[in-house]
C-alpha cells in the first residue's frame, strides 16, 4: 500500500505521522511482538470462544484453561521470565474472577479428564471437589454412598467399567453428566452410579 504509486503521489505520504506509520510498519521488532502478542492471546481467545459457544464451561474450563497456559509455556519454551509474567496475570485473573470450586469438580466428575493419563491436575480438582461436597451439607449415610461410589468411578470399577460407560468417555458431554447429578440429588436419590 505504501510502496504504491497513489499513495507515494499523494499529499500524505511526506507527513511526519505518515513517515512514523511508514517506519513501524517495516520494523521487525514490530512483527515479533505482533507475532508474540498473537502467540499468547489465541490459546485464552480459545477459551472465551469455546465457552462463550455453548460448550458447557463448568465441566471444560479447568482443562481448557490448563491446556491455553501449556500452550504459553511451550512458546516461551526458551524465555521463563516472560512466561512466568503472563502465566501469573492469567493465575491471578484466574484465582480472583473465574475459579469456582465447582469448575475443580465438574472437571473431576467429567470421565474424558478422569480417565485420561496425561492430566496432571487431578490432585487440585479433587480437592475442589471435595470442597464442593463440604458445601452440600449431605447426610453421612449419603457421604459415605458417595465416597464409595467415588472409589469405583477412579478406579472405572461397576457401572464405570461398562463398556457404554467406557465408549462415552471422551464422546459425551460432561453436561449430560452434570445434569444427571443434578436431576439426581434433586430427586433425593443416594446413588451416583444407578446402584
Amino acid at each position: 500500500m505504501f510502496n504504491g504509486p497513489e499513495y507515494s503521489s499523494s499529499p500524505y505520504a511526506n507527513r511526519p505521522h505518515s513517515i512514523s506509520c511508514m517506519d513501524n510498519l517495516e520494523d521487525n521488532d514490530f512483527w515479533r511482538g505482533i507475532e508474540e502478542i498473537a502467540a499468547v492471546a489465541e490459546p485464552i481467545l480459545k477459551v472465551l470462544r469455546d465457552v462463550s459457544g455453548g460448550k458447557p464451561a463448568v465441566g471444560s474450563i479447568y482443562e481448557l484453561m490448563t491446556k491455553a497456559k501449556e500452550s504459553i509455556r511451550t512458546y516461551y519454551i526458551m524465555d521463563e521470565s516472560k512466561c512466568k509474567t503472563f502465566l501469573e496475570i492469567i493465575d491471578d485473573r484466574w484465582r480472583k474472577e473465574l475459579h469456582s470450586p465447582l469448575h475443580g469438580a465438574a472437571a473431576f466428575l467429567n470421565p474424558s479428564i478422569q480417565y485420561n493419563q496425561d492430566v496432571k491436575f487431578l490432585g487440585i480438582i479433587k480437592v475442589d471437589f471435595l470442597h464442593a461436597l463440604d458445601m452440600l451439607l449431605l447426610p453421612s449415610e449419603v457421604q459415605e454412598d458417595i465416597t464409595g461410589q467415588i472409589f469405583a468411578f477412579k478406579k472405572s470399577t461397576g457401572m464405570f467399567d461398562s463398556k457404554l460407560a467406557r465408549g462415552a468417555r471422551n464422546t459425551t458431554s460432561p453436561e449430560i453428566y452434570q445434569d444427571c447429578i443434578l436431576v439426581h440429588s434433586c430427586e433425593g436419590g443416594n446413588s451416583l452410579s444407578g446402584s
